[in-house]
Parts: C-alpha cells; sequence; structure tokens
C-alpha cells in the first residue's frame, strides 16, 4: 500500500518529462536523444527541493504533489504543451468528477493523483513513441575511423590546422549578392603562402555533412549508406570526431589538439587535447531548451 501511494505522487515527475520530450521533438534535428537526460535530471532535482516547500503550503502529501504539477506545467513548459495538457488533465478530471458524483462516490486528492499519474503516463508515451519510431529508422553504419589512410611515418611531422570559416562565401559571390570587395583579404592571405581557390563549391548546403565528409575523404552516401536520407544532423558527429582524416595522422604519430564549438555536432571532446573555456557546456538540447 506504501508503494501504492508513492506511485501516485510520480504525475509532477511524468509531466515534466512529457514536456521535455514535447521540446525534443522540435529540437531533435540538432540534438542526439540522450541529451534530454542532464536537463531531465536536474529539472526532477528542482521539483524534489520543491517538495518540502509545497508540503509546508498544502499540509498533505497528495495535494503538495498536485501543487508541484501546476508548478512544473506552469513554470517549466512552453505553452502549447501547458495549453494542451492543461486541457486534457482539465477535462478528464472533470469527467472523473462527474462519474464520482454520479456514482455518489467522494474524489479525494489520492484518487485526484492517480488520475494525473495516468494521464502523465499516456503523455510521455504518447509523446515517446513517434520519437522511438523514427529512431528505429536510422540504418546502421561503420565507423570511418577504423579504415585509416596508410600513411608514411616520418621524423618530421609539420603542424596541421584545420579552421573552417563556416558560411564565408567566395569573393565573387561577396561582390554579386552583397556588394563586398573582399579582394585585400584574400591577397594578404596569398602573401602569407596560402591557396585560395577562386572556383570552389561545397558539395553540401549543411555544415555538419560538409565537414564530415571532408574529413572522411568520401560522399556521405559512401560512408554510410541509407544516412543521407535521415534528417538528423548529429547522426555525423561521432563520424566527425573519429574521422578517417584523424586516425589516418594519428597512426603515424601526430596528437590532436580540439578547440571547443558552440555546436555539439562539430565538436571534437575526444582530442589529445580538448581547449574548452568553461568547465561545463551546454549541450544542443539544453540551449534549445
Amino acid at each position: 500500500i506504501s508503494v501504492m501511494k508513492r506511485l501516485s505522487l510520480l504525475h509532477p515527475f511524468l509531466f515534466m518529462l512529457a514536456s521535455l520530450v514535447f521540446l525534443y521533438q522540435q529540437a531533435g534535428v540538432i540534438a542526439a536523444p540522450n541529451q534530454i537526460i542532464r536537463p531531465a535530471l536536474v529539472l526532477w532535482l528542482t521539483l524534489i527541493l520543491l517538495a518540502a516547500p509545497a508540503y509546508w503550503l498544502a499540509r498533505d502529501r497528495d495535494w503538495a504533489a498536485i501543487l508541484l504539477t501546476v508548478i512544473a506545467l506552469s513554470l517549466f513548459s512552453p505553452s502549447r504543451f501547458f495549453l494542451a495538457a492543461g486541457i486534457v488533465s482539465l477535462v478528464t478530471l472533470g469527467l472523473g468528477w462527474i462519474a464520482a458524483r454520479l456514482l455518489k462516490r467522494r474524489v479525494d486528492a489520492a484518487q485526484t493523483g492517480w488520475l494525473l499519474t495516468l494521464i502523465g503516463l499516456i503523455l510521455v508515451a504518447a509523446l515517446t513513441i513517434p520519437v522511438a519510431r523514427q529512431m528505429a529508422t536510422i540504418p546502421p553504419h561503420s565507423d570511418p575511423s577504423s579504415n585509416p589512410v596508410a600513411l608514411e611515418p616520418s621524423d618530421s611531422l609539420p603542424d596541421i590546422y584545420y579552421i573552417v570559416l563556416d558560411g564565408y562565401a567566395r569573393s565573387d559571390i561577396l561582390a554579386d549578392l552583397y556588394r563586398y570587395d573582399n579582394s585585400d583579404f584574400v591577397r594578404f592571405l596569398e602573401s602569407k603562402g596560402f591557396i585560395v581557390p577562386d572556383q570552389n563549391r561545397s558539395n553540401y548546403p549543411k555544415t555538419a555533412l560538409s565537414v564530415t565528409s571532408t574529413l572522411n575523404m568520401d560522399y556521405i552516401d559512401s560512408l554510410a549508406p541509407g544516412l543521407e536520407e535521415q534528417p538528423f544532423w548529429w547522426l555525423m558527429s561521432p563520424m566527425l570526431d573519429h574521422s578517417r582524416v584523424r586516425a589516418s595522422l594519428e597512426s603515424i604519430g601526430y596528437q590532436t589538439v580540439s578547440i571547443t564549438t558552440d555546436w555539439g555536432i562539430t565538436d571534437n571532446p575526444t582530442a589529445d587535447i580538448y581547449l574548452s573555456p568553461r568547465p561545463v557546456v551546454l549541450n544542443d538540447f539544453e540551449s534549445f531548451l
């Protein structure tokens, strides 16, 4: 009986989880599913910390849990989820109250808690199942770093810097579309020994696809057949972090150094030296949240 009573108090945590899954459906293109774990734990911990003040106000565990659900919906949920979950809950509770009145039974806070727990479970399932089905369509793919290029060892290993000027267009495009003369910058680079191509084109319109293709020296459909049909950019992250170029260079003694980005998909956290200005960096879902 004690366990059953505790289960009836889970609805604040279920509504909070449902709210996060609802948001993940909007951020799923850039955020991997495991990125929901940390914010869920933080928000659940927030509810636990609020439990004592809620009990002090309500003087009853069941009413305190109901108060926490109201807080979870009103303070920590997006407006659309707040409206949808609120309407579903009010309608369900209203129908339950009418049924109880017709049967001449009393509805107390504990029974309300059970109804809210059932609603929370249904919301979590209804929002999670479509996400799980979509994840199930992701085809298996191999690790490109397991097939490095055979390079000749050398006593002299020059430093290699790979800098992506994301979104920086060609000089003629800048001139045609934005009336911007970039010639001074190009001449400066060429005077320092840089080669600046004047007819270069990207094979992909998205950074995650373009950089992954470059660092693995192949097209995405060759690296992972069927993966190019998926809408999820985060699928590129493992192949970008553990790329064929990196594996090839490390095989002859190179050490990799990476500077953190503000986008997890193009980050390389497993580099030998990972430079980050902050001890904790928000992941892509947390930034969206």
